[in-house]
């Protein structure tokens, strides 16, 4: 492997570690850090072979996060993939698949939006903290 590719390879994995990516987004970081068009295409063929990189499990990954998070519906989930560089055909199968999928609807429902924790329900202060909601509203009660 030619050392500009080796660098760029390793750039692209770096990328990856954080989350999945497309090809289109691994070619448009890439470029945007300035590799030449022949380290990229390499890095992404080394990636493809290695099966690092695969845009039919990114689309199926993205859309079912999409469904499982934000509970969109399978038009907006293929607009987001195309935008992001997966065709239309398979954006649009994963974006069906995902929200046809009662296993991803399911563990939307699962966590209820009570279980949030909120600070300002919060009464007690142990040590006397600056922080907790009653130091903190003490001078203005002293004020009623």
């Amino acid at each position: 492997m030619d050392v500009a590719v080796k660098r760029a390879f390793n750039a692209a994995c770096r990328l990856l570690a954080v989350r999945d990516r497309s090809v289109f987004e691994v070619r448009s970081a890439l470029e945007k850090k300035r590799f030449d068009q022949k380290a990229v295409e390499g890095a992404v063929t080394a990636l493809e072979e290695r099966k690092l990189l695969d845009d039919r499990r990114f689309a199926k990954m993205f859309a079912e996060s999409i469904v499982r998070n934000k509970k969109a519906g399978p038009r907006y989930i293929a607009a987001a993939l195309v935008r992001k560089g997966i065709e239309r055909d398979e954006a649009e199968g994963a974006a069906n698949a995902a929200a046809a999928d009662p296993q991803t609807q399911e563990a939307s429902v699962t966590a209820p939006s009570s279980a949030r924790s909120s600070t300002s329900s919060f009464t007690a202060c142990p040590g006397g903290s600056p922080w907790c909601g009653r130091a903190r509203n003490a001078p203005r009660a002293a004020r009623r």
